[in-house]
């Protein structure tokens, strides 16, 4: 059993060159082994079906002290 977060709705798609595909839409298919479903970025973006795509990390937002 994996304990690991899905990824969110809207985050930034990147190949194994880190070059950025397109925007997660959705995720379906069964639980043990889902699909993503990605919005490509542009119309040129060639990407085979059964690649690997990574989920680009968002920045950590700082939060503001008040003082």
């Amino acid at each position: 059993m994996t304990t690991m977060k899905p990824p969110r709705m809207g985050s930034i798609v990147v190949d194994s060159g880190g070059r950025e595909v397109g925007i997660l839409v959705d995720i379906i298919g069964p639980v043990r082994s889902p699909y993503a479903v990605v919005k490509p970025l542009r119309e040129d973006v060639e990407v085979d079906p059964h690649s690997v795509l990574f989920v680009k990390p968002k920045p950590k937002r700082r939060r503001r002290v008040r003082k």
